[in-house]
């Protein structure tokens, strides 16, 4: 199919004109289908039913999706205000999905005792065992059913359709099985963080 759409453009002249303006115009459209999706990623949160007592929210996010690294930040705030699961690219331009809870702040410490229980909550559900020194605990995204590649005509659509989608709901069935989990055990996730002295 590509190399048809390519032959096609090749062989006239203001498709190829149109193909090389829209190639031109491409790092600003996905900034604004990120923001869209992130926009709407956030409404969603705010309405959704089963979050409603568990106050999820997008927290914080990358501005641009064309750097390395771009992310997005959910807290559980009736949980805690510092515990944050993370959604970040590895690779620029929304590459290589890898998800999990970072230690995002220098300012906070958590016991290994806590860690561990962390490690164990969300083990039980996704059966990873991966954490380093920057992830309490994480995992691939297509290990948990959600695309790990963004940069793709099919899932920037999906960005940029809202929250019906096949994307929209793999980022909500990860959150659902953990309130669920939480539902089912509430002090399963109950950790303490220990604000450092500054």
């Amino acid at each position: 199919m590509n190399q048809k759409l390519i032959n096609a453009i090749l062989e006239n002249e203001q498709s190829l004109k149109l193909a090389l303006q829209i190639e031109k115009c491409m790092p600003e459209l996905k900034t604004k289908i990120w923001q869209y999706f992130l926009n709407t990623l956030e409404t969603t949160l705010q309405n959704q039913e089963e979050f409603k007592n568990f106050s999820i929210k997008l927290e914080s996010y990358s501005e641009d999706p064309s750097t390395r690294y771009p992310w997005f930040e959910i807290s559980i705030t009736s949980i805690s205000s510092v515990l944050r699961i993370c959604f970040e690219f590895q690779n620029k331009n929304l590459g290589d999905l890898w998800w999990g809870i970072y230690r995002y702040s220098d300012n906070y410490s958590i016991s290994s005792e806590d860690e561990q229980k962390l490690q164990q909550f969300m083990k039980n559900i996704f059966h990873s065992e991966y954490s380093n020194k920057y992830w309490i605990w994480g995992m691939w995204a297509d290990e948990a059913g959600l695309s790990l590649n963004w940069n793709t005509p099919d899932v920037l659509y999906q960005m940029n359709e809202g929250r019906e989608t096949l994307l929209f709901k793999e980022i909500l069935d990860i959150l659902n099985r953990i309130v669920k989990k939480i539902k089912e055990d509430p002090d399963a996730i109950n950790v303490n963080w220990i604000e450092k002295t500054k």
